[in-house]
């Protein structure tokens, strides 16, 4: 090789990877896989939603507990709001492309859901909980019952906060390093 070609391989971000069928097989399906389970997942959560502001409607026309209502409809509406506007892009894979392209699309689409699971406390769970304590104390009972519900509803934010950032993020991180495992042309 040439000074200059040796030059042009040196500055190459990225590796040259195997170009391969059964590599690109098997990306595409780890991508369509990843697809299938996030838009599952965001179906289940629109379902919820609906549900939550279905419950809700009615509660628009009682005098006491309006407001409440009306706050539970929006904290849901922003929610899935923010859900959507995070997928909104997703298409499925060109199946024209070559495995370089497909694992680098497949790990950008790990990388924004790791992130998206990351930051879960503040886009889901922060305004649930705030729409939460709002219910709890509008219409608390007794010191007993409000604490209760109060320490009961946290904790249950508190395991949404968990499953979501140390087991989900985890698992996306573990099938995330599989497929750069993949791309380096080691062993999964």
């Amino acid at each position: 090789m040439s000074d200059q070609e040796w030059s042009e391989l040196w500055r190459q971000d990225e590796p040259p990877v195997p170009d391969t069928e059964a590599l690109v097989r098997d990306l595409a399906a780890m991508s369509e896989k990843l697809r299938r389970r996030t838009r599952n997942r965001n179906l289940r959560e629109y379902g919820a939603g609906i549900f939550v502001a279905a419950v809700l409607s009615p509660m628009l026309f009682h005098p006491r507990l309006w407001l409440v209502a009306l706050a539970g409809i929006l904290v849901t509406a922003g929610v899935l709001g923010y859900l959507w506007l995070q997928h909104r892009d997703e298409k499925p894979a060109d199946q024209s492309m070559d495995s370089a392209a497909y694992g680098r699309r497949l790990l950008a689409s790990y990388d924004r859901q790791i992130r998206l699971l990351g930051s879960v406390k503040y886009w889901y769970v922060a305004p649930i909980w705030a729409w939460l304590m709002l219910v709890t104390f509008v219409t608390a009972g007794g010191r007993t019952a409000t604490a209760v519900r109060f320490c009961g509803m946290t904790a249950f934010c508190g395991f949404i906060v968990w499953l979501n950032e140390s087991y989900g993020v985890r698992k996306l991180r573990a099938e995330r390093e599989r497929v750069e495992s993949m791309l380096s042309g080691e062993k999964s």
